[in-house]
């Protein structure tokens, strides 16, 4: 196998070029959220919107999982929690502007 050192000076403009990239990414990620959030508030605030809220929380936010469980398992349902987090968090943001 071979493995190809790579210089200091290289490495660092490796660095600072994906910083950049990683910092443009978060910009057009967090404009995006801006973008989107009022229509989260409009869908999740009416009857029906917290209806269904409500339910995505019952269905994976209050079920846990046994000791049992396998990672597979355990990252599936992270995600699913994560997504009503994020769901959530866009609420909140357009509530407050």
């Amino acid at each position: 196998m071979f493995k190809q050192k790579m210089d200091c000076a290289c490495i660092g403009a490796l660095s600072s070029a994906f910083m950049a990239c990683r910092k443009q990414h978060l910009q057009q990620q967090s404009k995006a959220a801006r973008d989107i959030a009022p229509s989260f508030l409009r869908c999740f605030t009416t009857a029906d919107g917290e209806k269904v809220l409500a339910w995505l929380h019952s269905q994976y936010s209050c079920n846990a999982l046994g000791p049992d469980a396998d990672d597979k398992m355990l990252r599936y349902r992270e995600g699913q929690r994560a997504i009503i987090l994020q769901i959530e968090r866009l609420i909140a943001q357009a509530k407050t502007g």
